[in-house]
């Protein structure tokens, strides 16, 4: 019930907020186009649990992150689970709740401090990385832009430059 681009937008907010993380190794997005590619799958196709299992399999990841973003009057309720790839079992789950367009950056930074924590980071290591706000940006219209124009740059669509700049522009 929540406009479909904020899971991308999160998924990205997200991905920025372990970026740094000793306990996690990201997968970058050119290799799940790639393993989506010997999938027979499109590099369009919308990679949820069930597909990001499946490349996980496939190329030998041990976990997959997987959540939702839901829309509430006022705000959002975003969860985040870790789940193992070979057998689906949930090895963690974290929710929170954010108010508006900047609740929902805090909420994803919550959310990627709590799994970092969870994996066995340090403590001190956690804390002392800059919130999301700070290190990307406060403005949920310019990570947007920001998701989009890294998708776009991903297939290969020109556009993908004046999305990246329509966000450093906001």
């Amino acid at each position: 019930n929540v406009d479909s681009s904020l899971g991308r937008v999160v998924s990205d907010a997200v991905r920025a907020g372990l970026s740094g993380s000793s306990a996690f190794t990201l997968v970058s997005p050119a290799v799940i186009v790639n393993a989506l590619k010997r999938l027979t799958m499109p590099p369009t196709t919308r990679v949820d649990s069930s597909v990001a299992r499946a490349i996980a399999l496939r190329e030998g990841f041990k976990a997959i992150v997987d959540g939702d973003v839901t829309g509430v009057p006022g705000g959002y309720i975003v969860s985040l689970r870790l789940v193992r790839a070979d057998s689906g079992v949930e090895l963690a789950s974290f929710r929170e709740t954010g108010d508006g367009p900047r609740g929902l950056i805090d909420a994803a930074d919550k959310l990627a401090r709590a799994l970092r924590a969870k994996a066995g980071e340090s403590l001190r290591s956690v804390n002392a990385t800059p919130p999301l706000a700070q290190a990307t940006t406060s403005s949920l219209d310019a990570l947007r832009k920001y998701s989009e124009g890294v998708h776009a740059n991903l297939l290969g669509d020109s556009r993908s430059i004046a999305l990246t700049r329509e966000a450093l522009a906001i």
